[in-house]
């Protein structure tokens, strides 16, 4: 059975196509492997930036659902994806407030592959901090999701 997951940052529940409804954080909508890929799909801010393993950084832009990869001074660089495609060890930033910031990190855990989330956002009276490790699915997402 396919699990696809929607999660959202700063307390935002989680409406699960799956068995249960759980609560999550950060902005990913959807999670799966490709090979040796691990594929996001979010919401939330327009801009994404991957750190890779090996150090280099490269920004998404969110448009009309499609990752568009920039250059170095913000402009398109090939043609969109479907998703943000993450590798073991990459890194993804993304904030849409100084007091609302995730990041992910693309990892091994428990015997699965997937995301460990770490947000940070205010909860009204002060900063919250929240991680989260979400198993990348082995399919991808149904058309309709």
């Amino acid at each position: 059975m396919t699990s696809i997951r929607t999660i959202t940052c700063a307390g935002i529940l989680l409406l699960s196509v799956a068995n249960s409804a759980e609560a999550h954080i950060f902005w990913v909508k959807n999670v799966w492997r490709q090979s040796d890929e691990i594929k996001v799909t979010a919401g939330g801010p327009t801009t994404y930036y991957v750190t890779h393993a090996d150090k280099t950084r490269v920004g998404y832009q969110i448009y009309q659902g499609k990752y568009q990869r920039l250059t170095t001074d913000y402009k398109p660089d090939g043609p969109p994806d479907d998703a943000l495609i993450v590798h073991q060890g990459d890194r993804v930033d993304a904030s849409n407030s100084p007091e609302d910031s995730c990041y992910i990190v693309a990892e091994i855990h428990d015997n699965g592959i997937g995301l460990k989330l770490h947000a940070a956002f205010f909860n009204g009276t002060g900063m919250s901090f929240k991680d989260e490790f979400v198993t990348a699915a082995d399919e991808p997402p149904l058309a309709s999701q």
